[in-house]
């Protein structure tokens, strides 16, 4: 439940967030004095895909209410990574002993916890191991994309005019398998699944308003934001990723477990002999 509530948050927030990186990136680009203007963008002038390689960790507050369903308190959008134990070196000295968890050791230390600081540990280290994880994607998505050549068609707005998969939208496919095998304890919240249908009805709906209700469904998008695009995006990247929704080809085992995943991120995050290592 958790997951479905993050994802639909970021991926209503996804335009926003389009255009910030575009302009991010513009900037980046002007100052390595490339003099390139728009290199990124969706070709059909949408920005939805134009930035697969942009990360940003955002801390996300929930709340259950009476129904058990989450609510979004706020968004961090730098959420604090400092230790809770940090400085406490040297009231560990101090004649006040340090509890097993709370690490509640004379002055400055009270409030602190080890579990918290081994799971903000693993997240950075997580975080760190996706961004820059040397794996590559290439056999695998194009394995993915074999059974599937004479489907490519029926996403127009993704082709380039020699007929196959545009590169930007080949660049957001790599990035995703290449994260889903470098996730680790990270459990995607996009694409889903699960949530594919959900996340679908989402596309759709934003991509009729874009036609009916704001006029900007063609190719130059609403503000650089193709909604059309988008939305076929979205429903070819399930259709890779997770297979037929229903009936037809099922999704292949491409990617470990979680538990494969997480297991091995923990065992080269945390320090040998840990009590978090050894899983007590």
């Amino acid at each position: 439940a958790m997951r479905r509530v993050v994802g639909a948050l970021f991926l209503s927030a996804e335009p926003q967030f389009s255009r910030f990186y575009e302009a991010r990136m513009r900037q980046r680009r002007a100052g390595a004095g490339t003099g390139q203007s728009g290199g990124s963008r969706l070709a059909g002038g949408g920005g939805a895909l134009g930035c697969a390689s942009c990360y940003h960790i955002f801390g996300v507050d929930l709340i259950a209410d009476r129904g058990g369903e989450f609510r979004v308190i706020e968004v961090n959008v730098q959420p604090d990574l400092t230790l809770s134990q940090a400085g406490c070196a040297a009231a560990a000295a101090s004649a006040a002993p340090a509890s097993t968890d709370t690490g509640a050791a004379g002055d400055g230390c009270w409030g602190g916890s080890f579990s918290y600081d081994h799971a903000k540990r693993a997240a950075a280290y997580n975080a760190v191991s996706v961004v820059y994880a040397d794996r590559s994607a290439a056999a695998t998505l194009a394995r993915l994309l074999t059974p599937l050549a004479g489907r490519v068609v029926a996403f127009p707005r993704l082709l380039a005019p020699d007929g196959g998969l545009a590169a930007d939208a080949l660049s957001y496919l790599l990035e995703a398998v290449r994260e889903g095998v470098a996730a680790g304890c990270f459990l995607p919240v996009y694409p889903s699944g699960r949530a594919r249908n959900e996340h679908a009805a989402h596309w759709r709906r934003l991509a009729a308003a874009a036609t009916t209700k704001w006029g900007c469904g063609g190719e130059g998008g609403c503000g650089g934001f193709d909604f059309e695009r988008r939305r076929q995006m979205d429903a070819l990247l399930h259709l890779v990723l997770h297979g037929e929704a229903r009936g037809g080809r099922p999704a292949e085992r491409w990617r470990p477990s979680y538990r494969r995943r997480c297991e091995a991120m923990l065992a080269a995050a945390l320090p040998s002999g840990s009590d978090a290592a050894a899983g007590t």
